[in-house]
């Protein structure tokens, strides 16, 4: 008897936990806008404006996926054609 007050407390310990860990006051979602640039376009740049937005202008997909993983151009292979091309 002993022995089974012990694990139902322990379960509902773990479950209690669970729910008040899953409550969050701020909700936080992601969102991803990408919008082609102008062919008159000139430049390129990334931009980390205040309250914690990120903004890349005119750079190609491959350039974004280069700044992100911090990696080297040659590893980036076998994506569609406009992948270096298409601001």
């Amino acid at each position: 008897m002993r022995q089974s007050m012990w694990m139902v407390s322990c379960l509902l310990l773990t479950l209690t936990r669970g729910a008040i860990a899953q409550t969050d006051l701020h909700p936080k979602f992601e969102v991803a806008s990408i919008k082609p640039t102008g062919p008159d376009a000139s430049g390129s740049w990334y931009e980390f404006p205040p309250g914690g937005r990120f903004n890349v202008i005119n750079k190609t997909l491959k350039g974004m996926i280069e700044f992100a993983w911090d990696t080297q151009p040659f590893l980036i292979f076998d994506g569609p054609p406009w992948l270096d091309s298409v601001h």
